[in-house]
């Protein structure tokens, strides 16, 4: 095998160096085809269906945002606080709370005081009628301040509920009325 050398295989090339010499970059179009359909695939009807369910949950989403948005931000108005009159009248709010309120405190006081002294109710006013009344005052005016100022009275804290307490003054008032009555009628303390 005869292998052969000659010098223009060895001969410096000059070439320019590459920051001189000009980039000229061609741009070649690209083609787009698209393929119309006279009807819809199945693909085609869930990225319909996907689209609109996710168009669905955007709105949903910003208009529970914007609802709690307006939820944070709107200053709660006070509801008009009733006048004396008003609330004081016979359907008003304060006259069956008042009275329910001031008919426990009796009921309970008046038993508790008859099993430690064995006094009827009617000793026990005469040996403290300063003290009782101002009692009942102060539970009158604590009652009735903050539905002047127009508190709502339907809150509940836990067991403790508008609906119970009514009940429970309606029975406290018949309890107390019926304690009354017994101890008038026997002439002595019913406990």
């Amino acid at each position: 095998m005869a292998f052969a050398l000659s010098t223009s295989s060895f001969a410096p090339r000059t070439v320019a160096p590459q920051s001189t010499r000009p980039r000229v970059r061609v741009a070649i179009p690209r083609r787009f085809s698209q393929l119309v359909r006279a009807e819809q695939t199945p693909v085609d009807q869930a990225e319909q269906a996907v689209k609109e369910v996710e168009q669905t949950v955007s709105q949903a989403t910003t208009s529970a945002a914007d609802n709690v948005e307006k939820a944070a931000y709107t200053p709660v108005q006070p509801t008009k606080a009733p006048s004396f009159g008003d609330a004081m009248a016979f359907s008003g709010p304060a006259p069956e709370v008042i009275n329910g309120r001031l008919a426990m405190l009796a009921f309970v006081a008046a038993a508790g005081a008859e099993l430690a002294t064995g006094a009827p109710i009617a000793a026990q006013l005469k040996d403290a009628p300063i003290l009782i009344g101002l009692t009942f005052f102060l539970f009158s005016a604590a009652s009735l301040i903050p539905i002047l100022r127009g508190a709502k009275l339907d809150k509940s804290v836990g067991p403790f509920n508008p609906r119970a307490e009514i009940l429970n003054g309606r029975v406290a008032m018949l309890g107390f009325a019926a304690l009354l009555v017994s101890e008038w009628a026997n002439g002595g303390a019913f406990f």
